[in-house]
């Protein structure tokens, strides 16, 4: 099973209608999408890692972008 990857895409689009459209293309390329923000021409949701450079060749978007995570060690752990 291939790592599942947060991922924020920007969309752009005269018409925030049309996002949701977007967000179907997507979905049919394997995001799981968790929101669709029209005002904000942003969609964000989830998918495999190998699917995130499929998501920029979807007509209408701009830009994806990956969640980030980092983990600090806790306080009292010697460095």
């Amino acid at each position: 099973m291939a790592h599942q990857r947060k991922v924020i895409i920007s969309v752009d689009t005269d018409e925030p209608e049309a996002v949701s459209g977007i967000a179907a293309r997507l979905g049919a390329i394997g995001l799981e999408v968790d929101d669709i923000l029209e005002t904000l021409s942003t969609i964000t949701g989830t998918c495999d890692e190998a699917a995130v450079s499929s998501l920029q060749a979807v007509p209408g978007v701009v830009g994806v972008e990956t969640q980030r995570t980092y983990q600090l060690p806790p306080p009292d752990e010697p460095q």
